[in-house]
């Protein structure tokens, strides 16, 4: 990508981060990877920071992904982290072959990482401009979609909508769905013509894709992240770990991961150990003991 089209929030999205080692993906959550750059396995803060200041320089110089793999890959091999090594998981003591570096994680932390960054740059120049009340959904260029991301292909909604705090892209390992800012006329335009969708190279595809402007039915599975110990909503159709926006971290999920914080530094830890819980019955304890750590905090400040 030319220099040129590189949003300079893209780039302080990620150089203001700081480093988080995590042994799984799990231990870094949801709205933490807004302040915290973290890869699973990545335990050495030297070979996180290579890794953090080779994305920075991909998304400054509009690095392809061979350019950057090139770049880190012998850094990552003479430090040895790469291939797979015997490591033990610091939460559980359990000992595995884990998957340092390789072609493939390689490749997961340049998209990941890369995308998100610009989403991000994204969603702040369209909540910045009064000329475009409207985001637009739209799926990218792969080979195959998930059937609940076509779904949301074409899906225009007001840049506030709660819809975009859980269904931002991109909403899973590969997606490639991105947003587009709309403007008052563009949607217009777009509801009365729909959006002209070109053939592939190879000739197969192409039409018209017809506008939708009401937000889909929500549908949810709940997911218990074992780690962290709770249990969550997750929107059909987003992977977990993926439901958020990365412009606008939800207050309900950040109040969540500081009253964590908060019993894990309470001597009786029993409180997390949830997973027999409902749903319902996290939340109301996690309300409990925001309120309840709210009032040891104010009682100490």
């Amino acid at each position: 990508m030319p220099e040129n089209f590189i949003p300079k929030e893209a780039l302080d999205y990620i150089k203001n981060k700081n480093l988080k080692v995590g042994f799984s993906y799990k231990d870094v959550w949801n709205e933490e990877h807004a302040t915290a750059f973290t890869v699973a396995k990545a335990m050495q803060i030297d070979v996180l920071s290579d890794l953090k200041k080779a994305v920075e320089k991909a998304i400054e110089d509009g690095q392809s992904f061979e350019t950057f793999k090139k770049n880190i890959k012998p850094t990552l091999q003479q430090k040895g982290w790469w291939g797979k090594k015997k490591m033990t998981d610091p939460l559980t003591g359990d000992v595995i072959d884990a998957q340092l570096g390789s072609d493939r994680r390689l490749k997961t932390i340049y998209n990941v990482n890369l995308r998100s960054a610009y989403q991000k740059g994204q969603y702040d120049r369209t909540m910045a401009s009064d000329l475009h009340p409207y985001l637009i959904y739209r799926v990218g260029n792969s080979v195959k979609h998930r059937e609940q991301h076509l779904a949301w292909n074409g899906l225009i909604l007001p840049k506030d909508d709660p819809f975009w705090d859980s269904h931002f892209p991109p909403n899973g390992y590969g997606c490639k769905c991105y947003t587009r800012a709309v403007s008052e006329a563009r949607k217009k335009k777009y509801e009365n013509e729909g959006i002209k969708i070109p053939p592939t190279v190879d000739g197969s595809g192409g039409g018209i894709l017809k506008i939708k402007t009401k937000p889909p039915i929500a549908e949810y599975k709940q997911y218990f992240n074992e780690r962290k110990g709770y249990v969550e909503k997750i929107p059909k159709g987003i992977t977990p770990g993926f439901n958020w926006n990365q412009g606008n971290p939800r207050t309900e999920s950040v109040k969540y991961i500081l009253v964590e914080k908060l019993l894990l530094s309470m001597k009786d830890k029993t409180l997390i150990h949830i997973s027999h819980r409902s749903y319902p019955e996290t939340l109301k304890m996690y309300d409990e003991a925001y309120v309840m750590g709210k009032k040891g905090l104010n009682q100490k400040s």
